[in-house]
């Protein structure tokens, strides 16, 4: 008979495992992965070797072939366009300008930079150092060069129509041959040909007078307005260079500079043009009319330094080297300080010579 199958032994039954007990402090969640294109290189990763020159000669002569091959595809630009830094990229057909841009979102256009001329009039009388700190080449130079030119021809004008010119002067050649001795007076007077060249000389003075008063002002200012453009130039061509930042030379600026500083002399032509409308056969902004201009030669000139007008200019010029061209300030007061000096001392030198000369002629 077969044998009985043993029977199986029952599995046993798998303990139940422990609940874990809940953390009084728990972690907190972990933060999701950063977007690809801001999550950090890894500092491990190996840098990648230098190519050598047999492969890029390989790799260069390959390109050049696949060039060859595929001219029918479109080439992509491999410089950028060249954008005008006023008129800006070209606009499609239909699209707005950018100056109605502007105004729709009271934006200003581009050429809002040059101020106005009576602005800049404005500014280098009463503000020059904020005026020339952004003071531009763009500004030129013949707007206010044109404005101090019309100003003097106008005080010629109401010269001419106020005073008498010619009379003036043969008063003043009176006075001086009242200084010569009396033995020269007496010889000059009973030469006849000395006489008709004193007076050919006068009628020249009296003539070369009123053109002065009309054509001088054009020429002296665009004269001094080349002599202070150059004199500027070679200033920062020396001094600008020392500082850092500071512009290049620029003879542009350098003229622009000189013509808006010359826009002081509009307060002595005001001046003497309101002395010529009350009557004032010589009128002025100095003290030169203290003393006799014949008998003192060399004082009036010493007094006709002392302008508050000359002493203006000359402060407005040192805010320009300092403004616009950069120089430093100390320097820029000196080179004006200077420069005044050098002036009033050669005017003064100059009348001095004259006198000496006249003196050794009469003797």
């Amino acid at each position: 008979m077969p044998k009985p199958k043993p029977k199986p032994k029952p599995k046993p039954k798998p303990k139940p495992k422990p609940k874990p007990k809940p953390h009084p402090h728990p972690p907190p969640l972990p933060l999701p992965p950063p977007p690809p294109h801001t999550r950090p290189r890894s500092r491990s990763r190996p840098r990648p070797r230098p190519r050598s020159r047999t492969r890029t000669r390989t790799r260069t002569r390959t390109r050049s072939r696949s060039r060859t091959r595929s001219r029918s595809r479109p080439r992509l630009r491999s410089r950028p366009r060249r954008i005008h830094p006023r008129t800006g990229p070209r606009r499609a057909s239909g699209a707005p300008r950018r100056e109605d841009m502007g105004e729709e979102h009271g934006l200003q256009p581009l050429d809002a930079g040059l101020p106005p001329l009576a602005e800049r009039i404005r500014g280098v009388l009463l503000e020059p150092g904020a005026t020339f700190a952004r003071h531009d080449p763009s500004w030129g130079w013949i707007g206010p060069w044109l404005v101090v030119a019309l100003a003097g021809v106008l005080y010629g004008l109401v010269v001419l129509a106020r005073i008498d010119v010619v009379a003036v002067q043969r008063a003043e050649a009176e006075r001086a041959m009242e200084q010569l001795d009396p033995a020269t007076r007496r010889r000059i007077e009973s030469d006849p040909k000395t006489q008709e060249i004193l007076e050919t000389t006068q009628r020249f003075m009296a003539f070369a007078g009123k053109v002065g008063l009309i054509v001088g002002p054009p020429v002296t200012g665009l004269g001094g307005l080349l002599v202070g453009g150059m004199l500027c130039f070679g200033a920062s061509a020396l001094l600008a260079r020392r500082r850092p930042g500071a512009p290049r030379p620029d003879l542009t600026r350098c003229l622009s500079l000189a013509a808006h500083v010359s826009l002081v002399e509009l307060v002595g032509v005001a001046a003497r043009t309101i002395g010529a409308l009350g009557g004032n056969h010589a009128p002025s902004t100095s003290a030169v009319n203290l003393v006799d201009a014949i008998t003192q030669p060399v004082a009036a000139a010493a007094l006709s330094r002392l302008d508050p007008v000359t002493l203006l200019y000359w402060a407005v010029l040192a805010a320009g080297l300092h403004g616009s061209l950069g120089l430093p300030r100390r320097a820029s007061l000196g080179l004006a300080a200077g420069g005044y000096a050098a002036v009033s001392l050669g005017a003064v030198a100059i009348a001095g010579l004259g006198a000496l000369a006249s003196k050794l002629g009469a003797a």
